[in-house]
């Protein structure tokens, strides 16, 4: 939702003729059940008998208000702080704190959010410190929202991919929406990733 909805008026425009409706599911979409022309993928690669693309890796990087960012001058100073992350991402946080070098450290404080989404809104709204996913955050560190307090970007293991049936890839609709997102993702990876500095997790 952060990172397509505020891109997608630009298809839209480009393209008025081709009707665009959007679903979401945590479950990987399925085009010989679902009816779906296009879709997007996270997990290391583009699953076996789809087509498809990379559109950008994850990369993690800690986010919060630059009033609790202040208190925030090491990693280490993040295990007394309230941290954020969703209930579908447990690993986040131990994952970025041991590429940090504070290992073995119970987490003291947390707030689980039910998504991404709500985790980005607490932090916003100076909740905690939230372990976010930059390419979903790059416009609200541009406007001041956040700050990251400890620049240590985190490349993990995971991507998104933009995925397609194989079979079906040369209709007009899938043609056009696929170049349009593989351009939008060039900027997002040129513009937006932050360089990490950890390697890639597993």
């Amino acid at each position: 939702m952060r990172w397509l909805m505020p891109r997608l008026a630009g298809f839209r425009a480009e393209h008025p003729d081709v009707q665009v409706q959007v679903a979401t599911s945590h479950e990987p979409v399925d085009f010989a059940r679902d009816e779906a022309d296009v879709g997007f993928h996270y997990g290391k690669r583009v699953p076996e008998g789809v087509g498809g693309e990379l559109l950008f890796r994850e990369v993690l990087l800690p986010v919060c208000t630059p009033g609790l960012a202040r208190d925030i001058g090491l990693a280490r100073d993040l295990v007394r702080a309230v941290l954020l992350h969703s209930v579908r991402r447990p690993g986040d946080w131990p994952l970025w704190l041991s590429a940090a070098g504070v290992n073995g450290t119970a987490i003291p404080q947390e707030i689980v959010l039910e998504n991404s989404t709500f985790t980005w809104q607490a932090a916003v709204e100076g909740l905690g410190v939230a372990i976010a996913q930059a390419a979903f955050i790059a416009d609200g560190l541009k406007a001041g929202q956040v700050v990251a307090p400890i620049q240590l970007p985190l490349e993990t293991a995971q991507a998104y991919h933009f995925v397609y049936p194989q079979e079906r890839a040369a209709q007009r609709k899938i043609r056009l929406f696929r170049s349009w997102i593989l351009k939008q993702a060039a900027i997002t990876r040129e513009r937006d990733l932050p360089r990490s500095v950890g390697g890639r997790g597993e």
